[in-house]
């Protein structure tokens, strides 16, 4: 979806910011940009290493996503780093981002633009939102939050289980697990 998220931000909004903004320019990040073709205000970097680099000159991120499953790490990435984001409508069912909070959800390629033009021209907002971005990633999607949610599924795993062939003699003929008090050898299963 990252080719598509580009063809769609590309072709779409970034004439409309352009429009407002000539001197716009905005980085495109990730081993997609290979098979990317070059836009004019995009700077197309390819896998960086490092993004703390480009994190802490940014002022926000844009996550124009038309499609997918999931919660995306760049959006929770960006957050986590203090940049608002701007994303679209149908990804927000899924996103941490929240509009007018912490970023901005789009429905269109003229709000999309609009929230990128708004951002763009002021700094404070930017910071503001940045702030409350940050905040809702340590409060929601810290590690002690994903131990916490984590712990039921993997201590459920954990628990020893024996599944006991139901002899076909017996009128339930199911398939019962159950949690063993002691070790059962070969003989008594």
């Amino acid at each position: 979806f990252n080719v598509q998220a580009y063809l769609y931000f590309v072709k779409r909004v970034l004439p409309l910011v352009r429009k407002k903004i000539p001197a716009f320019k905005v980085n495109v990040v990730g081993d997609g940009c290979r098979i990317l073709n070059k836009a004019v205000g995009v700077n197309l970097l390819g896998f960086v290493e490092d993004l703390s680099k480009l994190y802490s000159e940014g002022a926000f991120a844009i996550a124009p996503m038309i499609g997918g499953t999931g919660q995306s790490v760049k959006i929770l990435e960006a957050m986590a780093n203090g940049l608002p984001v701007v994303s679209l409508r149908n990804s927000y069912q899924i996103s941490a981002v929240r509009d007018r909070e912490n970023g901005f959800v789009a429905s269109t390629a003229e709000e999309f633009a609009e929230a990128v033009v708004r951002l763009y021209g002021n700094r404070n907002l930017c910071r503001e939102m940045g702030i409350r971005a940050r905040d809702k990633i340590e409060a929601e999607y810290s590690h002690s939050k994903i131990v916490e949610a984590l712990r039921p599924v993997v201590e459920s795993a954990l628990r020893p289980k024996v599944i006991l062939p139901v002899r076909m003699n017996t009128p339930a003929r199911k398939i019962i697990a159950i949690k063993p008090e002691r070790e059962l050898t070969a003989e008594q299963i």
